[in-house]
């Protein structure tokens, strides 16, 4: 897998290595018990590790020892085998107050995406100790571990800017059955700070049919509209957007804006207050409180839709413009017009978006998006008068394929031509064709947005192809 980076121990000072770090010599340092209780047996393995709840795993006696950089988040798993009953975690690794722990919860899959994929349970959600919005008590523990079955918790440590470089030991206090086992963890800082805003930039993508297919309205509020409350749900949207960004992903439309509006249809304080300071300019916090790791993260792209006849048209782009002009407050770098979704080899399709991806790019000139492969592009964007692309994204599997595919082995090279224009950018897209997605239901999104965060956090392009690129897409 491209995150593990598997030399990175190799080269730390070089520009561009991979700065996260996990090595599992194991888990069980010193127990103690009352007479008579059962030590549950633990495991700890990699944040990149898959642990599914009837898996076997074998024991792992020894110690976590992990490498990061200043600014930085690293994360392992320690694994319960049942039985066991009240498991609980605690510590605080090195006095920093920054160490997170999360109970692993599952997805049951119904239907596997591909032949990588399986029915059954998969770990999935995290659920925290305590939020970090509202520094409130979560149920993520105690909990019990049935007999023959694994339970997960999932710790992060954050290394402050403050900490100097150096190696540093502590321990956690695994509680179950009436007994506590000390999981020791050796960490080491390198003389390196990452920067809040990720030079990788990102463009996530929230459901755009706010009002009639609203998900993050309907999973707070059962509605799809927030109950009609304008203020809740710009607040959520805001929040989504923040956590997103407290993680280095940008989600370039995530003001909650339709696909045919722009910040006019915000009341200007909510605009200023909730979208564009703590997300755009990376000032203020929503809510008041919440405990951001990233303190000053900003968006590292702003987007909107523009390939049909009702997204972002003349008005809507001009409205765009203004705001993101004011002075003192200019992001206009950071807008990206989204000029045409997986057109493909169609004809029809790319016809399709050319008229309205024009009509934006006309209206206020800023790079239009595609995600397409450099073939697909020189094929069908000219016969179709697309207006000039300014980021081409293909999907990741078209980058480099498997043997045996259409596109396979390194593909880079055959973008160079494309690039040789001054602006023009290269990112990648994890699309349904790169993963396998079936409507009926989830894919394995810890293991898909685990390996994004580690070619966003480190590796950036060159842990796929060896080439560099300029961001990455979903």
């Amino acid at each position: 897998m491209a995150g593990r980076c598997a030399n990175r121990r190799r080269h730390r000072n070089i520009v561009g290595a991979c700065i996260a770090a996990l090595v599992i010599a194991g888990s069980v340092v010193a127990q103690t018990r009352p007479a008579g209780a059962a030590v549950p047996t633990i495991s700890v393995v990699s944040s990149m590790q898959q642990v599914r709840p009837t898996q076997t795993l074998s024991p792992t006696p020894g110690s976590v020892s992990l490498t990061s950089a200043r600014n930085e988040v690293e994360s392992f798993q320690i694994v319960v085998q049942g039985p066991a009953t009240n498991v609980s975690l605690s510590g605080d690794l090195f006095g920093w107050g920054t160490t997170g722990r999360y109970r692993m919860a599952y997805n049951d899959v119904v239907e596997p995406s591909d032949g990588e994929g399986a029915v059954g349970r998969w770990g999935d959600a995290l659920i925290p100790e305590v939020d970090q919005l509202y520094s409130q008590n979560r149920n993520a523990f105690p909990f019990d571990v049935p007999s023959g079955e694994n339970r997960v918790i999932w710790v992060d440590v954050f290394v402050p800017t403050t900490v100097g470089s150096g190696v540093f030991a502590d321990s956690l206090t695994l509680s179950a059955n009436g007994t506590s086992t000390q999981v020791a963890v050796t960490l080491e800082v390198l003389n390196l700070t990452i920067p809040a805003t990720s030079s990788l930039r990102s463009a996530f993508y929230l459901n755009y049919q706010s009002g009639s297919d609203d998900s993050i309205c309907r999973a707070h509020t059962g509605t799809n509209n927030c109950g009609g409350d304008a203020t809740l749900r710009r607040t959520l949207y805001s929040m989504y957007s923040r956590l997103a960004l407290d993680n280095r992903t940008t989600l370039a439309n995530g003001s909650g804006l339709r696909a045919d509006q722009n910040p006019a249809n915000y009341l200007t304080a909510e605009w200023e207050n909730l979208i564009e300071g703590p997300t755009i300019r990376g000032t203020g916090a929503v809510p008041a409180g919440a405990k951001w790791r990233l303190g000053n993260a900003q968006a590292t792209t702003v987007s909107q839709y523009a390939y049909r006849d009702w997204h972002c048209r003349t008005a809507c782009a001009n409205a765009w413009e203004a705001e993101a002009t004011e002075a003192g407050q200019d992001f206009s770098n950071k807008f990206v017009w989204y000029g045409c979704d997986e057109p493909n080899d169609s004809a029809t399709e790319w016809a399709t978006c050319a008229p309205f991806a024009n009509e934006a790019k006309t209206a206020w000139n800023r790079p239009s998006m595609v995600t397409a492969t450099i073939g697909q592009l020189n094929a069908r964007a000219g016969p179709a008068g697309m207006p000039d692309t300014g980021i081409l994204v293909p999907p990741i599997n078209r980058i480099h394929d498997k043997p045996g595919q259409l596109l396979a082995g390194d593909q880079r090279p055959t973008y160079n031509a494309f690039l040789g224009t001054p602006g023009r950018e290269l990112w990648l897209y994890a699309s349904c064709l790169s993963h396998g997605v079936r409507r009926r239901h989830l894919w394995q999104p810890d293991q898909l947005l685990g390996w994004l965060a580690r070619l966003r956090r480190g590796c950036a392009g060159r842990a796929v192809t060896g080439h560099e690129l300029d961001g990455l897409a979903l």
